[in-house]
C-alpha cells in the first residue's frame, strides 16, 4: 500500500469554497484548498481516500487512524507521514515505512522496503491521471456541493 496527498487549489477570491477550504502549507509553499488523501495498492486501485482541509496535517492522528482502520500490510509514505502513532500501528499489524529525515539516525531498512519506497512514482502517476484526465483540480464550481460530487465523482470513475 502507498499512502499520498494531493492538493486541490482555490482561488481564495471564490466565495463557494469560503465554507470548506483553508490556507494550507505544502513543500511548494502556502496555498488555499484542499488536500485529497489516497491510500492505493500496488497495481494502482485506490484502496481508500479522504477529503480535508488544507490546513490538517499529512501525519494527523484522527486522519491516519480513519484511513488506515483495519488495514494488515505495509504502508509506504513519503516523509510527511512519519507519526508518533507508529507503535500504536505496529500493535493493530500495520507497518508504517518512510524514508529517514535529514535530521533523523540512519536505520537499517528491509532491501524490499527500499525498493518499494522507490516505486512511489506509482502515486505520483495517480494524482496526474486524476489532476489532469478526470480534471479534479477543477475549482470553478458555482456549489460547494457540486465541488465535492466533481471530486468523488472522478474518483469512482479512476475506480472502474
Amino acid at each position: 500500500m502507498i499512502i499520498e496527498e494531493f492538493i486541490a487549489t482555490a482561488n481564495p477570491s471564490n466565495k463557494v469554497f469560503k465554507v470548506f477550504a483553508k490556507h494550507g502549507k505544502s513543500s511548494i509553499g502556502w496555498f488555499y484548498g484542499l488536500k485529497t488523501h489516497l491510500i492505493i495498492n500496488n497495481l494502482g486501485q485506490i484502496i481508500n481516500f479522504g477529503l480535508t482541509h488544507a490546513s490538517v496535517s499529512d501525519n494527523n492522528e484522527n486522519l491516519l487512524k480513519q484511513m488506515l482502520k483495519g488495514l494488515k500490510v505495509k504502508c509506504f509514505g513519503d516523509k510527511g507521514y512519519i507519526s508518533k502513532l507508529f507503535s500504536f500501528f505496529y500493535e493493530q499489524g500495520l507497518e508504517l515505512v518512510h524514508k529517514v529525515r535529514a535530521n533523523m539516525k540512519n536505520q537499517i531498512m528491509n532491501l524490499n522496503d527500499k525498493i518499494n519506497l522507490k516505486k512511489r512514482a506509482l502515486i505520483e502517476s495517480v494524482n496526474d491521471i486524476l489532476m489532469t484526465v478526470f480534471d479534479i483540480e477543477h475549482t470553478r464550481h458555482h456549489n460547494p456541493i457540486n465541488a465535492i460530487a466533481h471530486t468523488f465523482g472522478a474518483l469512482i470513475v479512476y475506480l472502474r
